[in-house]
């Protein structure tokens, strides 16, 4: 089927959608008590009228974060992997047919055949007895820019790396943090692995390490060492880092957290990485609450770049100096990475009682205690690789919003066509390396049912970069079936592994939230029902 007409008239891409959009997901809360809460609830409720604080710190069994489907686009365009709960799979992006999982046979490390080290064969292999490749469920999994990798990380606190081959990914590595892991990011050649975890701390994994290569730091006695373990790069102090990107071309690595703020650090050239990174090039200031996503912006290609070279693929890409942002302020901000100024914002969601203007120009000129703007988070952007547009998911909204990349300017809210109640949309991303079709992943339902939706934008590639940048009247839309029977594939692959206590989950966005206490004897009551300190109550009183 075709269509065309504006940009904003996007409903035409899918099928008629059937879900109901009641004020209260207009507003940004789902009506699953699994997502939010019980209004008044320890930890807080989600983003509503009778909001009252945010939510706790993460872990705990009021603040279980619910899985959400996840995808990650190969650099080539052939291969998509998505996730969601335990469960891990790759598809054909054309065909739908399902990439093989599995161990590899053998891998150079100095630990092989040795137990318990990253390479060792117990440690590539898939758990027992379900076969599964983690344990709890996938906050992470991302593609290198080379294509040769695949990594994942979950809440049973294991990394795994999988390496491409003719037919197949196999898992070559397996490390354990300290921490739960919460994102993933490689550097240009794909030669190092960064993951960062809810503790503030940033480590770093080399992917293709050859036999005694020192990969690991005796934090003791500051020596190299020749283990396969990971090696600490960075740090946030303690604040959770929610997301990570390494912008092509900059040596950098942006690291996003909890304390509403993003960090752009220099990563070293003349060491090796595992002596850590110390050097900060900015701070990227702006959002109001906790940073929850980011994504690199690419530079648009100018007309006098345009030659032989760039017709054959040998133009060298671009140097990204941009970066956008989603947070808990319910806003999309745009930065320059050199300094940290922000060029752009776009507020896509209304926050909760929020600030006076004076209010405002208090908390940022530091002149107020800084209190969080709390609003419909944003969960998920992605940027076109073009450069031209980016797009972004909002906490309880049943939409992908498309916006101008240089402005921030919204050119869209495409519904996602999804018979049923509760639509979250959790991820979305363009495809690589044209950027036509564009991804979506979410849930919906009182039991969180997978979804996975694409549509394709405009009739060839060279349209749909004009589509996304301009929205200019004549553009065209269209249905490719081949798309729908791919991600009815991925919707069957994922259904199994839907959380089976979804009543005790919370959204991303209510896990991120802080709560707030008024007086400092609450405070200091709840530090005594810490759980190490009443242990340690119990050992003194010989309990």
């Amino acid at each position: 089927a075709r269509a065309s007409g504006r940009i904003a008239a996007f409903t035409g891409w899918w099928a008629p959608t059937r879900h109901r959009r009641t004020p209260r997901m207009a507003k940004g809360k789902s009506k699953r008590k699994h997502k939010d809460g019980p209004s008044g609830a320890e930890g807080g409720a989600g983003p509503s009228a009778d909001y009252e604080g945010p939510g706790e710190s993460w872990g705990g069994e009021h603040m279980n974060q619910a899985p959400a489907p996840l995808m990650a686009m190969h650099p080539s365009g052939e291969h998509i992997a998505v996730a969601y709960g335990k469960g891990i799979a790759v598809f054909d992006a054309s065909t739908g047919a399902q990439i093989p999982l599995r161990a590899a046979a053998k891998v150079p490390s100095i630990g092989e055949g040795v137990a318990h080290t990253p390479a060792s064969p117990e440690m590539r292999a898939p758990l027992e007895p379900d076969g599964l490749w983690h344990a709890d469920a996938i906050r992470a999994i991302a593609f290198d820019p080379t294509g040769r990798f695949l990594a994942t990380a979950a809440d049973d606190k294991a990394v795994r790396l999988f390496a491409r081959t003719p037919d197949a990914y196999e898992c070559v590595r397996r490390w354990h943090d300290r921490k739960k892991p919460t994102a993933l990011a490689y550097d240009d050649e794909g030669t190092h692995l960064m993951i960062s975890n809810k503790y503030g701390d940033v480590h770093v994994v080399l992917t293709d390490r050859e036999p005694n290569d020192p990969v690991g730091t005796d934090h003791e006695h500051g020596a190299l060492r020749e283990v396969d373990h990971p090696a600490f790069l960075l740090g946030h102090c303690c604040a959770v880092v929610t997301d990570l990107v390494c912008p092509r071309g900059s040596n950098l690595l942006v690291t996003a957290d909890r304390d509403h703020k993003l960090r752009a650090s220099n990563l070293p050239t003349t060491v090796p990485l595992i002596h850590g990174s110390w050097d900060i090039q900015s701070f990227l200031f702006g959002h109001l609450a906790f940073v929850s996503c980011a994504t690199a912006v690419p530079e648009p290609d100018d007309d006098e770049d345009e030659g032989e070279g760039a017709a054959n693929g040998d133009r060298k890409p671009k140097k990204i100096e941009r970066l956008a942002s989603g947070g808990g302020d319910g806003a999309v901000r745009l930065f320059r990475l050199d300094d940290g100024e922000e060029l752009a914002s776009a507020q896509l969601s209304t926050p909760v009682d929020p600030p006076s203007h004076e209010e405002l120009e208090a908390i940022v000129t530091g002149q107020a205690p800084r209190i969080p703007v709390n609003a419909p988070a944003v969960t998920s952007v992605d940027a076109h690789p073009s450069g031209a547009a980016v797009v972004a998911a909002v906490e309880g909204a049943p939409e992908a919003v498309l916006m101008r990349a240089d402005s921030l300017r919204v050119v869209a809210k495409i519904p996602v066509p999804v018979v049923g109640d509760d639509v979250e949309v959790t991820c979305v991303r363009f495809d690589r390396p044209s950027g036509r079709r564009l991804w979506v992943a979410g849930t919906f339902g009182e039991d969180a049912t997978p979804f996975f939706r694409c549509a394709r934008v405009g009739s060839s590639d060279e349209e749909a970069s004009e589509v996304v940048r301009d929205g200019q009247d004549g553009a065209s839309a269209i249905t490719d079936p081949a798309d729908d029977v791919v991600a009815s594939k991925m919707c069957d692959a994922m259904a199994p592994h839907a959380p089976g206590n979804s009543s005790r989950m919370v959204s991303k966005g209510t896990a991120l939230r802080k709560k707030q206490y008024d007086n400092v004897a609450e405070i200091a009551e709840r530090k005594k029902l810490r759980r190490d300190v009443t242990k340690g109550k119990r050992t003194a009183d010989g309990a």
